[in-house]
């Protein structure tokens, strides 16, 4: 029964963590997604040229 609940908390687990970098990449990409929306609005005035290339 251990072994079962081992296994069942590891795929819990990895199951979560890909979530985890799936959600980020995604609010990386709406995040880059906005910048450029703002940079082409605002020409870049407001730094959001500086985030976009970090990113």
């Amino acid at each position: 029964m251990n072994n079962y609940i081992k296994l069942a908390a590891s795929i819990c687990n990895w199951f979560l963590s890909v979530v985890l970098v799936w959600f980020i990449m995604c609010l990386k990409n709406v995040f880059a997604l906005y910048a450029r929306m703002f940079d082409s609005r605002l020409s870049g005035n407001f730094g959001f040229g500086i985030i976009k290339y970090k990113l």
